[in-house]
């Protein structure tokens, strides 16, 4: 697996490497210097007021929000101190609602690597507790349709990297931090909301936070940080 994952990175950053000079490159830039708008899907924002959990393939948010959690058996985790860290999730179920609790103690982190070249697996769903989302926590789930992190007021650099079926990210109203690359590849994800409280997005250059997430439409609130970004960017944005 250490192989595969190794072959996997480095196949990913000659990716990157070639999308950093495409967007430096003149021929990939209107006469303003800005990126040019990747062609896109109109969809509803993905969040519980606005989506009504709209069905995304066979299963939806709301039926997801809905589902039974999933027993402590299907995870491997570790002691964080004032509760535990998420390492693998080793069941074998479509759909997954990591408990609350794990061994008496909440669950307030994920491990980088926690869902890795996955199949199967279609809807996921954090408890609140976790509110960061560390490189590489999601990693090339063929299947990954939804994910729901209502807590997540951090997205780390790779967090959320080639699934290619994802179409559905709820985080937090409170999203604060969007690191380079944070969802990296995901070409079927069509909408994200991004609150106000996010104000600034470290990266090497503009759209690189959401690199090759060619379908996506990013919803705000009017006059926010997100719209101009977006603007800058070339990425798609409607008010939410």
């Amino acid at each position: 697996m250490k192989k595969l994952r190794l072959l996997a990175i480095l196949l990913l950053s000659v990716v990157i490497m070639a999308s950093c000079s495409d967007a430096s490159s003149s021929g990939d830039n209107d006469t303003d210097g800005t990126k040019k708008p990747s062609a896109t899907q109109e969809t509803t924002p993905a969040s519980d007021e606005t989506s009504g959990g709209g069905t995304i393939g066979n299963l939806t948010v709301d039926a997801l929000r809905n589902y039974p959690t999933s027993p402590e058996s299907d995870f491997e985790w570790e002691d964080s101190g004032d509760g535990v860290r998420l390492k693998n999730y080793i069941g074998d179920d479509a759909v997954v609602v990591v408990p609350n609790t794990l061994g008496g103690k909440p669950v307030n982190e994920v491990s980088g690597w926690f869902l890795d070249f996955v199949e199967g697996v279609v809807g996921f769903m954090l408890p609140d507790t976790v509110k960061a989302l560390p490189q590489y926590a999601f990693f090339r789930c063929a299947d990954l349709q939804i994910i729901i992190a209502d807590g997540v007021e951090e997205l780390g650099a790779e967090s959320v990297t080639q699934c290619d079926a994802l179409k559905t990210l709820i985080l937090s109203e409170n999203l604060s931090v969007i690191k380079q690359h944070a969802l990296l590849a995901c070409s079927a994800l069509e909408s994200l909301y991004v609150p106000p409280s996010v104000t600034e997005i470290v990266e090497p250059y503009k759209g690189s936070a959401f690199d090759m997430c060619n379908n996506l439409t990013i919803y705000g609130e009017a006059g926010s940080y997100i719209e101009q970004y977006c603007k800058d960017a070339g990425i798609p944005f409607k008010v939410k």
